[in-house]
C-alpha cells in the first residue's frame, strides 16, 4: 500500500512553480495587450494566483479557486495551472469538464 502525503503537504507541493517555457512567455508578451512588460512581475503574479487557487481549493471554495486558476491560465500556458483547474472542476463535481480538460493537459504537456 502506498503512503499518502497529508493534504496540506500535497497542496504545498502542487503550488510549487513549474518552469515556464520561454516560448510561452514570449507568446504572452506578443498577444496580451499590456501584459509581459515586466517578466519578473508577471511570474510573481502567476505564482501568487496559483497559490491563491491552491489555498481556495484546500478551503473548499471552488468558485474562488477557478477564478484564480483562470487568471493564471490567461497569463501562461502551464501544466500546474491546468491541473489546478482539473482539480477544481473535480472538487466542484464537474467531472465531464474535468475529464475533457485533463485530456487537453495530458496531450499538451507530455
Amino acid at each position: 500500500m502506498q503512503s499518502q502525503m497529508p493534504v496540506q503537504a500535497q497542496a504545498q507541493a502542487q503550488a510549487l512553480p513549474v518552469p515556464v517555457p520561454a516560448w510561452s512567455q514570449e507568446a504572452q508578451r506578443r498577444f496580451t495587450p499590456g501584459a509581459g512588460s515586466d517578466p519578473a512581475s508577471d511570474l510573481a503574479e502567476r505564482l501568487r494566483l496559483t497559490q491563491a487557487g491552491e489555498a481556495a481549493l484546500a478551503a473548499g471554495d471552488t468558485d474562488s479557486a477557478q477564478r484564480h486558476f483562470d487568471r493564471a491560465a490567461g497569463m501562461v500556458h502551464a501544466a500546474d495551472v491546468e491541473m489546478g483547474l482539473v482539480r477544481t472542476y473535480m472538487q466542484a463535481g464537474a467531472y465531464r469538464q474535468a475529464l475533457g480538460f485533463a485530456s487537453h493537459a495530458a496531450g499538451a504537456h507530455r
